[in-house]
């Protein structure tokens, strides 16, 4: 189960850094949507295919997946994701900017990421 969500968010973030940062943006959804099909049907019946950390704290809610497998899940997902944009940048270190006299600080980012999710719950 675990594998295959790695495996899973692995190819669904490799084609959104692929596409947008590779410049063909223009068929962002077509391609972002197609891989995702094709990995719900080749992993869906393992692991129910969340392929997102959101989907997956989604269905705990619900009751419908245990707080253990929960994290693990989140986990593989996590390490499928790193190594996916560890890929886009080892393909595309061409195309990346990265400033190098900013420093870009993570708190204004988490302050509204809380602030968002503290209206939601009212």
């Amino acid at each position: 189960m675990y594998l295959t969500e790695l495996i899973g968010t692995f190819f669904l973030v490799l084609t959104i850094g692929m596409i947008v940062i590779g410049g063909k943006g223009d068929f962002a959804s077509i391609a972002i949507g197609s891989v995702l099909m094709v990995m719900i049907f080749a992993g869906g019946h393992i692991s129910g295919a969340h392929y997102n950390s959101a989907v997956t704290i989604a269905v705990l809610l619900r009751g419908k997946i245990l707080l253990q497998d929960a994290l693990r899940y989140i986990f593989a997902q996590l390490g499928g994701a790193l190594m996916a944009s560890l890929a886009v940048v080892y393909f595309l270190h061409d195309k990346i900017a990265i400033p190098q006299s900013s420093i870009i600080h993570p708190v204004p980012g988490i302050l509204a990421e809380l602030l968002i999710w503290r209206l939601q719950l009212e």
